[in-house]
């Protein structure tokens, strides 16, 4: 069970991942309004995957979305859900958070889900787009 004292713990330790280098050149091609940390997609998905061993949905009441890694570890695990109501609740969530294409891209190419229901998921798209706001 995921408590905002282990998201921070956590996050500590994730800071001792960070790459300038990477960070500087992410900045340049990802036009974002969170800042970035300069964490590598690799290392990302390790701790995505460490995340899903544990408990993805208490994970998600407690992340914060101040950076743009963190973000990006909100959209990985949403490829670890496993329930479709469960994980058009975490889009409806998500989706507002999404202000680049890396965001975009990488969430979207991890949600197996979407493809083995395609037909329940094509209705939650076409009522996304037919928000008026």
């Amino acid at each position: 069970m995921w408590t905002k004292e282990k998201y921070r713990v956590f996050w500590k330790e994730a800071l001792q991942k960070t790459d300038e280098n990477y960070r500087l050149f992410s900045q340049k091609i990802i036009q974002t309004n969170y800042p970035m940390l300069g964490i590598r997609t690799p290392n990302l998905q390790k701790m995505a995957t460490a995340i899903a061993r544990e408990d993805v949905l208490s994970y998600l009441k407690v992340a914060l979305d101040k950076t743009y890694e963190e973000v990006l570890m909100q959209g990985f695990l949403l490829g670890k859900i496993t329930e479709k109501e469960i994980l058009k609740q975490a889009l409806d969530t998500f989706l507002p958070k999404i202000d680049n294409w890396a965001l975009c891209d990488m969430t979207v190419a991890r949600l197996k889900l979407v493809a083995k229901e395609k037909d329940y998921f094509l209705k939650v798209i076409d009522s996304y787009l037919s928000k008026k706001d």
